[in-house]
């Protein structure tokens, strides 16, 4: 059928004053390129949990992961000591992957990313190295989700920050980029211009912030901006459509 529309079409434009093939050049740029029939993963849910008791073990409880395909989960945990630190991460009974992990408010702390394929509706369960005094869990559901791309994590201990940046590889139209940041909840956060705020908890000792973005030919930059100076610490992953 098209081999007789499209001559139609041709005629048509060319009464405006260009050349078939000039619009044919046109069009061809506007083209969104489909990477294989590949999608990047897209929003589907998200829910968090927050605590100032001390706790070895934590539950988001009875999480919905219908019409979802990858399962991030994060973490901002502070307590007394060091080695305050997630050792595992069960949804629905199945171990979670580590993805990214980095220290937060000085060695005291975590900020940290999780992942699983083909996540089922259950209780979100983690476990601690110790007990920990202030933290918040965050869990963002994707579809289309397939595995996990590059990587990236900094911090600074001290409370000199207005802001976080990484920035990580990814690919156009297949990638969707995913970041966790944590911070002191004396200050507000706030993503980047072209992120979506997917989650924002804080309590009287921590506070986790969960955005995501398209992934961008060659490398996608997140960041969060403060109001004032800040102890921060982010993590950033890239997962890949399918």
């Amino acid at each position: 059928m098209f081999r007789f529309i499209l001559p139609l079409i041709f005629c048509a434009l060319s009464a405006f004053g260009q050349t078939p093939q000039a619009w044919h050049s046109m069009l061809s740029r506007l083209a969104v390129p489909t990477s294989g029939g590949l999608t990047a993963p897209s929003f589907v849910r998200s829910a968090t949990n927050s605590w100032v008791a001390g706790s070895q073990t934590k539950t988001l409880s009875a999480f919905d992961c219908s019409g979802g395909t990858y399962l991030v989960v994060g973490f901002c945990l502070y307590g007394s000591g060091t080695g305050n630190q997630a050792t595992q991460v069960l949804a629905n009974a199945v171990a979670m992957t580590e993805l990214v992990r980095t220290n937060w408010y000085s060695s005291a702390g975590e900020v940290s990313l999780w992942g699983l394929p083909n996540p089922t509706t259950g209780d979100i369960v983690a476990s601690f190295y110790t007990s920990i005094g202030h933290g918040v869990m965050g869990a963002v559901l994707l579809n289309n989700g397939s595995s996990v791309g590059s990587v990236a994590a900094a911090y600074l201990a001290s409370t000199t920050l207005y802001g976080m940046t990484n920035t990580v590889s990814s690919t156009v139209t297949t990638d969707t980029v995913i970041d966790g940041l944590g911070f002191y909840v004396n200050t507000s956060a706030a993503s980047g211009d072209y992120q979506t705020t997917r989650l924002l908890a804080r309590n009287v000792g921590a506070g986790l912030g969960m955005s995501m973005q398209t992934g961008l030919a060659g490398s996608t930059t997140m960041y969060w901006t403060n109001t004032a100076a800040d102890r921060l610490a982010q993590v950033v992953a890239v997962i890949h459509g399918k």
